[in-house]
């Protein structure tokens, strides 16, 4: 998807809801909430690392950039070590 249907996008969800932000109660997501959680799909912020702490397939992009406290990337520690917190 390209910036300018991004834009354009956001333009007719503006125009149908009025308001990027609303309060909404309950079980309902507002605007910016959704948005976030696409951007998060976009971007690939979510690591690709099972229960067992092995990676589901191969690291991904947020797996790449995570160290642990000690400064040690995700990706260069066992899966045990990536368990521990």
């Amino acid at each position: 998807m390209t910036t300018t249907a991004v834009v354009k996008d956001f333009n007719v969800l503006e125009q149908i809801s009025g308001r990027f932000v609303t309060r909404a109660p309950g079980a309902h997501t507002d605007f910016v909430t959704a948005i976030m959680h696409e951007l998060g799909h976009v971007f690939a912020c979510a690591s690709r690392i099972d229960q067992n702490g092995k990676f589901i397939d191969a690291p991904g992009v947020y797996d790449l950039n995570v160290e642990n406290a000690a400064g040690v990337p995700l990706i260069d520690l066992s899966p045990k070590e990536r368990l521990l917190r």
